[in-house]
């Protein structure tokens, strides 16, 4: 069956987009008033590699937009069933962080969204690069993106949640699942040696870590717990852009209100596991400067988490790593998770 029999199969009603059927396309927007009669679209691209959605970028006669669609799977990895309503809670997210002058500084424009067809347009942030090329160990993240990244999330976290907001449960689960479910569970028929030659038997001791496991299963019990700020949900360099406007942070399809040590520690992981300076990391967490119920043990055990997850989990990245190094970092983590900021390597923000 192909991708496109398994969406109308479950979305009958929906229309389904696709980089071959320009056209057909052109109608369905002309149809649902968001193109001109006398509009033509010249040509689609894919934007980028999305990992949840798909992602198309429109180019008319007249202009540029870019629409994202939900599909029953996870774009990336079509074998993961996903919940299509996340559409529904980016869109709630993008309205809710537009009455804040800071975040909606760092965000794209939402321009129409069409929930039958499980999509939503935003506004085309033209030649764009995420922060993915960190990962390489050679490039790092300036100052100045540091501070702009950790400005978003402090002003994030600043908002009073909106009450409405959705609990994204369905999405949570599924995040839940790979986070702290997934990569230690010793029958997930995961073969790390395919990723890098004896991974898998650096892996064994920490899948086969009952005590540890259980302090991973409690924090995924907070993670799914409401708290008490508005949170991105998967605030790594993937989701952020340089632009020529500028930073902006996209994909907030994982959103929820919840513990905002979790946004903080995803990206601050991200910086570690790039092997960032520890300046650079302090840099990040100093300018994010937390509020003073923030719990810093917290933040590195969902730090270590993130770490363990991304080198023996399914979610991997393209990281230049040796076997050793991941030794190093899994042994962190480990400790992370089990002390958190009393561990020699952390530090206090």
């Amino acid at each position: 069956m192909t991708l496109q029999e398994r969406f109308k199969n479950s979305h009958p009603e929906a229309y389904f987009l696709s980089l071959d059927e320009k056209d057909s396309l052109q109608r369905f927007l002309i149809d649902k008033h968001h193109l001109d009669e006398s509009e033509e679209i010249r040509y689609l691209e894919k934007p980028g590699e999305g990992n949840m959605n798909f992602v198309v970028r429109i180019v008319t006669s007249q202009r540029s937009f870019i629409i994202k669609q939900a599909r029953p799977w996870v774009e990336k990895y079509p074998q993961i069933d996903a919940p299509v309503n996340r559409t529904k809670v980016e869109k709630q997210y993008y309205q809710a962080i537009s009455e804040d002058e800071t975040t909606r500084q760092f965000t794209p424009d939402l321009l129409w969204t069409e929930d039958t067809d499980l999509m939503l347009a935003l506004e085309d942030l033209g030649k764009a690069s995420d922060l993915g090329f960190i990962y390489g160990g050679t490039e790092v993240l300036d100052d100045a993106l540091l501070d702009q990244a950790a400005s978003y999330l402090q002003a994030l976290h600043k908002m009073p949640p909106p009450a409405d907001f959705p609990e994204n449960r369905d999405m949570r689960v599924l995040n839940h699942t790979h986070i702290f479910l997934f990569p230690f569970d010793s029958n997930n028929g995961l073969d790390l040696d395919v990723i890098q030659k004896g991974l898998s038997t650096v892996a064994k001791p920490f899948i086969r870590n009952e005590s540890l496991k259980e302090r991973i299963r409690n924090l995924g019990d907070i993670y799914l717990s409401r708290g008490r700020s508005l949170l991105h949900g998967d605030f790594y360099p993937g989701s952020i852009l340089q632009t020529g406007q500028g930073l902006k942070v996209i994909d907030p399809e994982f959103a929820f209100v919840g513990p905002p040590e979790f946004d903080v520690a995803i990206m601050l992981s991200h910086l570690i596991m790039s092997q960032h300076a520890l300046s650079s990391q302090q840099r990040f967490a100093q300018s994010y400067s937390p509020e003073a119920n923030f719990n810093q043990d917290l933040m590195w055990q969902f730090v270590g988490v993130e770490i363990m997850r991304r080198l023996i989990g399914i979610a991997q990245l393209p990281l230049s790593l040796s076997i050793s190094q991941k030794i190093n970092l899994l042994a962190d983590a480990h400790q992370w998770i089990t002390t958190g900021v009393s561990y020699d390597k952390s530090f206090r923000i």
